[in-house]
């Protein structure tokens, strides 16, 4: 997993580098960029940050919005966001080039607000559940943006879990083990709540205990499903008999 990536836009240098200063101390990964406007933004969104803070005069909410998207970026890329205002008035699906998902902080703020404004902001955007608190969520799954990575929560921050990575996932109960490489990430939900909020075409469920990437399949036979894993012979993994017509319908075969 990798450390979320967060980019400060701000047009006070003082705010922005306290800002920056909370966020490091939680163990993410920040960029800063301070101007009275959002021009210049392009080097700063061309590595595509997981998620953006905003932190301007509140009159200048809606012409930094429009200014992201503009800078050349493909268009399906929308990022979810943090306004940090003196005023909650402003509602994000009334702007022009409205974020992903998007929540407000009110000014002046904890460093235990500003951690519940990331959670409620990274929960949302990797579960497809609405934000709660000053503005109304937006769901991912009914936008552009391909979820190709998710974040897990360990301690006080955030991790992101990259869909290519994930080789399979295993049930474990009321628990899901994710088996990236050499890493095995456990994680408290269900394989089947798993499943309902993060929809990929990569991950396809082949057994009531199993979840797998289909791009590390190299084989299959009757009942059984080969994944790459770096080992001589791969991961052998059952096919449940409910599943194999989905299964089977996600590859083109060549027939004799």
């Amino acid at each position: 997993m990798k450390v979320l990536r967060i980019l400060v836009l701000a047009d006070d240098r003082e705010e922005a580098e306290q800002l920056t200063r909370l966020l490091t101390q939680m163990g993410y990964e920040t960029a800063v960029h301070i101007s009275g406007s959002s021009d210049g933004l392009l080097p700063f969104l061309q590595k595509i940050p997981d998620l953006v803070i905003l932190d301007v005069d509140q009159d200048a909410i809606a012409n930094w919005v429009r200014g992201i998207p503009s800078a050349r970026l493909q268009e399906s890329v929308r990022f979810p966001m943090i306004f940090i205002s003196s005023f909650q008035s402003v509602d994000p699906q009334k702007l022009n080039a409205p974020p992903a998902v998007a929540h407000f902080l009110a000014k002046p703020y904890s460093k235990k607000q500003l951690r519940n404004s990331l959670e409620r902001v990274v929960y949302a955007y990797s579960w497809g559940n609405d934000t709660t608190g000053n503005s109304p969520g937006l769901d991912l799954r009914k936008g552009s943006l391909p979820k190709h990575y998710f974040f897990l929560k360990q301690q006080d921050r955030y991790l992101r879990q990259n869909i290519a990575d994930i080789y399979w996932i295993k049930a474990d109960n009321n628990r899901i083990i994710i088996h990236s490489g050499k890493e095995e990430i456990r994680y408290g939900v269900s394989l089947k709540k798993f499943c309902l909020q993060i929809v990929h075409p990569d991950l396809l469920r082949i057994h009531k205990s199993y979840l797998v990437n289909i791009q590390r399949i190299f084989a299959f036979e009757e009942g059984l499903a080969y994944l790459s894993d770096g080992t001589p012979f791969g991961k052998r993994i059952p096919i449940g008999d409910r599943y194999k017509k989905a299964f089977l319908d996600r590859f083109t075969r060549l027939r004799t």
